[in-house]
């Protein structure tokens, strides 16, 4: 895929609107990504590339792209540092109050910057969560029906659901600068799930939360080297995510709050994990068992969890009837 053709525009001295997009060996998608930005109707953004010690032809890809638009910006790092490390040096980069988070094997809708900016103007939210297509289908992200029509809120006002109504990764989101410096919100350095506890940390420390019931994000996920898809290799890394967030929530005195919220998401998580390994794999069900009582993995969700604490009714994703029967299964 070309650049798209375009003049070479003149820099413009104020964006109004970061998108950080960390590549790793990204060659054959990046193009799209950043050409998505490229298409957008708001012309005022900064495009920060960063080059995370990339062994194909990425960077001259991403040089392409500065070289004809001064908006692109690249930082290259000579070995690969990992995602959080790329990711918190865009922040600490990022010339404006706004950021939008984009993988590399991702795009943008044409409508995407516009859209989170003027919400943010007209909301002053510290984070904006929009619908996202999966592999160009309307997934619906965005659990409506957990927000009650609700389109700009406190964390307080939807306890028990701020962690289900939308999944737990960048795409589809945008953050104010600020509101990351203010609360010292990182991504840590974790072998995978870096994203959900960065996410989690958001949700439950924001003031204001804006919601644009529209597709803004289109996830595509071609990156056979990302993390997500390399489950089989190490497939418990998923769940550190889940107990740094447990730490924070405790550490903060914020469990008892969004305790229902918490153990409801990651019941989602676990067995979108279950069925990512036996899909990845090629394997079933009992033999997922059998790997996760073998690595007494079984004993420690339900205890984290809480399974056998709670009534039914604590309960209301759908997943949870999954779990239980992958429990009980033979």
């Amino acid at each position: 895929m070309l650049v798209k053709q375009c003049s070479r525009i003149k820099p413009i001295k104020r964006p109004k609107i970061s998108v950080i997009i960390p590549c790793y060996n990204a060659e054959n998608f990046v193009e799209n990504a950043l050409n998505s930005i490229l298409e957008q109707d708001l012309k005022e953004f900064e495009a920060i590339c960063i080059n995370d010690g990339s062994k194909d032809e990425t960077l001259r890809i991403l040089n392409k792209f500065r070289r004809k638009d001064s908006r692109f910006k690249i930082i290259n790092f000579t070995r690969n540092k990992g995602v959080s490390y790329a990711r918190n040096i865009g922040i600490a980069k990022a010339s404006t109050d706004y950021i939008v988070f984009l993988d590399s094997d991702d795009a943008l809708t044409q409508e995407a910057l516009s859209e989170f900016f003027g919400t943010f103007k007209k909301t002053n939210a510290d984070i904006i969560i929009s619908q996202c297509s999966i592999n160009n289908k309307n997934a619906y992200t965005l659990k409506t029906e957990y927000l009650d029509g609700k389109c700009l809120f406190s964390p307080t006002e939807l306890t028990d659901y701020l962690l289900t109504f939308t999944y737990g990764g960048c795409g589809g989101k945008a953050v104010n600068k600020k509101f990351l410096v203010k609360n010292r919100i990182r991504f840590e350095e974790l072998k995978r799930s870096e994203d959900v506890l960065y996410f989690n940390k958001v949700m439950v420390l924001s003031e204001k939360i804006a919601i644009i019931d529209k597709i803004l994000y289109q996830i595509i996920n071609k990156n056979k080297n990302s993390r997500e898809n390399r489950i089989d290799i190490n497939p418990f890394t998923f769940w550190e995510a889940i107990q740094e967030t447990k730490k924070f929530l405790v550490k903060n005195k914020l469990y008892d709050k969004y305790n229902r919220t918490f153990i409801n998401s990651n019941i989602v998580r676990t067995v979108y994990n279950i069925y990512k390994l036996k899909d990845v794999r090629k394997i079933s069900i009992s033999e997922v068992k059998e790997f996760y009582i073998k690595n007494r993995m079984i004993n420690k969700i339900i205890y984290e969890l809480e399974l056998f604490d709670h009534k039914n009714s604590f309960f209301y994703v759908e997943e949870y009837k999954y779990f239980v029967e992958f429990i009980v299964s033979e």
